[in-house]
């Protein structure tokens, strides 16, 4: 199980209209892509696996602890992206 804190954040900060990419047939290009056209935001990104992480990992115990500073590090990231563009 994740840490609390990153369940309320999960939940806390989800936005209103669900952006989040499907992860079971993601590709890292369909990643890119969508990074680049702005269909999704590295937040939105890190908010679907925290998601997909909170409903199967009292399942399969995988995940023994997650970065609790990811959205924070996405956000950055996404600040950035929207000034510089991307880093490739």
């Amino acid at each position: 199980m994740l840490p609390a804190i990153l369940q309320v954040q999960c939940l806390s900060l989800m936005p209103v209209t669900d952006s989040r990419p499907p992860l079971a047939t993601i590709t890292i290009d369909d990643i890119i892509k969508g990074l680049d056209q702005q269909k999704f935001t590295s937040v939105d990104l890190v908010r679907a696996y925290i998601a997909r992480i909170n409903e199967v990992n009292g399942i399969v115990n995988a995940v023994l602890e997650a970065n609790p500073d990811a959205l924070a590090i996405a956000h950055e990231l996404d600040k950035e992206r929207k000034l510089h563009g991307s880093r490739r």
